[in-house]
């Protein structure tokens, strides 16, 4: 007499295996986004840490320059001063190296020359300082010649004014280290755009302001154009509340 096969206990059939399938894939889109998240969020704070170690540094350079605070020199537009710029003066004030690329920042100018630098030169930095406070910025309409605002015991609102951002990671910008505000409250409100990475870490990007803090913004909690291109609803980037012709 022919034995039967008796079935396995332990196996599976197609449609249990289907049906396990199907949990595990929902349950892989749902953790990804959440660690993506979790990823992001770890970046943001290096990057937030970066920036406060950076405003360390700007502090302790002040002190011995008068309360002045550091140059500028590479330019957007290829004629770069690298001996004036701000990255190369603030290394003398830390134990080690500043971290100059935030963790989130996949420019390509890091392998390749950035376009219009001459000499072809790599973007060096992932952050950009305020021209507006700078010893290179021509002057304030309510201040007369030169720029008091160079200083930091002359900024009037330090814990409301900018001092340095997150970096563009395409074009001429790119392999700058200072972005151009006084640009921004033109017939273009989009040049920001050119200029700043603004929507860094989900959204929002990191800033380090006068007052030594650094923090998380959304654009428009930094720069908002309202009815008056010139006037600016929004802007902490100026030292002072004025308007620029």
């Amino acid at each position: 007499m022919a034995r039967t096969r008796s079935a396995n206990p332990h196996g599976f059939t197609l449609i249990e295996l289907l049906v396990v399938i199907s949990i595990i894939a929902l349950l892989v889109g749902i953790l990804l986004p959440v660690l993506g998240n979790a990823r992001e969020a770890a970046r943001s704070t290096a990057c937030l840490s970066n920036l406060r170690q950076m405003g360390i540094a700007v502090y302790a350079y002040a002190l011995d320059y008068d309360k002045a605070l550091p140059s500028v020199g590479l330019n957007h537009d290829g004629r770069p001063v690298e001996q004036g710029a701000w990255l190369f003066a603030l290394s003398d004030y830390v134990d080690s190296e500043l971290l100059y690329r935030c963790p989130s920042d996949e420019s390509e100018f890091w392998d390749v020359f950035v376009p219009g630098t001459t000499p072809p030169r790599f973007r060096q930095v992932s952050y950009a300082t305020n021209y507006m406070v700078s010893d290179k910025f021509p002057g304030y309409a309510s201040a007369g010649t030169g720029n008091p605002y160079n200083k930091l015991t002359n900024i009037p609102r330090p814990t409301e004014t900018i001092y340095t951002v997150e970096l563009t990671e395409r074009g001429s910008f790119a392999g700058a280290d200072h972005v151009h505000p006084e640009s921004w409250n033109t017939l273009n409100p989009d040049q920001i755009g050119l200029q700043v990475e603004h929507e860094q870490h989900a959204g929002k990007a990191n800033y380090l302001l006068l007052d030594g803090h650094s923090t998380s913004y959304a654009l428009e909690e930094t720069y908002l154009v309202g009815s008056n291109l010139f006037d600016p609803d929004v802007n902490l980037y100026y030292p002072e509340d004025i308007s620029f012709p």
